[in-house]
């Protein structure tokens, strides 16, 4: 019997955000927070600066766009999605 799957809740405009991207992405982020649930980070999680430990992000970049996912782990048993957003680089990657 595997271990027990977090509930994901998602905050504000997260989900929203997050469906608006393309399909390709969309599969990687859900993917990522799948890994999430299952307490798995997933290998392009890293944890945020700042906080207490409990707030990671999920970062694709692709040519000169840079997405993102943040999500919080609360008490073990929620996985919070926080924002998901994208941002044109400065300078494209070759």
């Amino acid at each position: 019997m595997g271990a027990r799957k977090r509930t994901l809740a998602w905050i504000g405009s997260s989900r929203k955000d997050l469906l608006a991207l393309s399909i390709d992405l969309r599969r990687f982020f859900g993917h990522a927070l799948d890994c999430a649930r299952r307490g798995e980070p997933h290998e392009t999680t890293r944890m945020m600066k700042g906080f207490d430990g409990n707030v990671w992000q999920i970062v694709k970049t692709e040519r000169d766009t840079t997405y993102r996912t943040v999500y919080a782990v609360q008490s073990n048993d929620i996985v919070q999605v926080l924002y998901c957003s994208c941002r044109k680089n400065k300078r494209p990657r070759p």
